[in-house]
């Protein structure tokens, strides 16, 4: 069950308001936040829901960081039209595939919401990442470093990302990889975050936090080996800056 606290609520939907998501703030730097909807991979009888609140939120992109099959078992719906031109129908709510890209690991497609009732349509950038094991770890930093770049050029990134719609974010159950791919988010946007040497000096408490963000009690967020996943890749991250000679944050080479 999502936390009731910080709940998504379905607002024009008469038969149902609630979906298993949760409205999440990252922390980007000097108090600013970037707001993420984390929620389960949508299920057969949930997909209608998850597209109804991806409209109402006008979410403007779905990070999806799971296969639809792993290790032989169903992991997620496939609850997008995978194919440029398809349509798929939820009650009042249509889902059409305008464009659909493969670059690397990543399957890229523009979606087109559409309510029938009122003509309104809102458009989202559909971002699969199929390089992530349920039970593990990508196999390289790059993969993961390349899937949060991809996500802020879709999504948009630093000072703009505080007043952005909220984009959501999913894997299987919502909780282990969509929590690390959050906490990524935060940690990279920190990372990049100019602070001036007398600020850093005067913040005592001044340091990247890793937290649980969606509620407790919940299956451990970051069991040890995800937790270290975080750390190796901002580490990366750090030596990449370093390398091309790019030491001032926001200059990525």
């Amino acid at each position: 069950m999502a936390e009731e606290s910080t709940l998504v609520s379905l607002t024009t939907s008469s038969a149902n308001t609630y979906i298993n998501a949760n409205l999440v703030r990252l922390p980007i730097g000097n108090g600013e936040t970037r707001a993420v909807i984390m929620t389960q991979g949508p299920l057969e009888n949930t997909a209608g829901d998850f597209w109804r609140m991806v409209y109402e939120q006008r979410s403007p992109v779905v990070a999806m960081v799971t296969s639809l099959v792993e290790l032989n078992k169903v992991k997620c719906y496939a609850y997008w039209p995978e194919v440029r031109g398809k349509k798929f129908q939820f009650a009042e709510l249509s889902v059409v595939n305008l464009n659909v890209s493969t670059v690397r690991q990543f399957v890229v497609s523009t979606l087109r919401v559409t309510d029938a009732d009122t003509g309104d349509f809102h458009d989202v950038t559909h971002l699969r990442f199929a390089g992530w094991p349920d039970t593990g770890v990508p196999t390289t930093a790059a993969a993961l470093l390349d899937l949060v770049s991809e996500y802020e050029a879709f999504a948009g990134a630093g000072e703009a990302a505080a007043t952005i719609t909220p984009s959501v974010l999913h894997c299987s159950a919502g909780v282990g990889r969509t929590g690390v791919f959050g906490a990524l988010l935060a940690m990279k946007a920190q990372v990049y975050k100019p602070l001036r040497g007398l600020d850093v000096m005067a913040r005592e408490a001044y340091a990247y936090s890793v937290s649980p963000c969606r509620c407790t009690p919940l299956p451990p967020l970051f069991p040890e080996r995800k937790f270290e996943l975080v750390w190796y890749v901002i580490i990366q991250n750090f030596e990449l800056l370093i390398y091309c000679g790019h030491v001032v944050p926001g200059n990525p080479c």
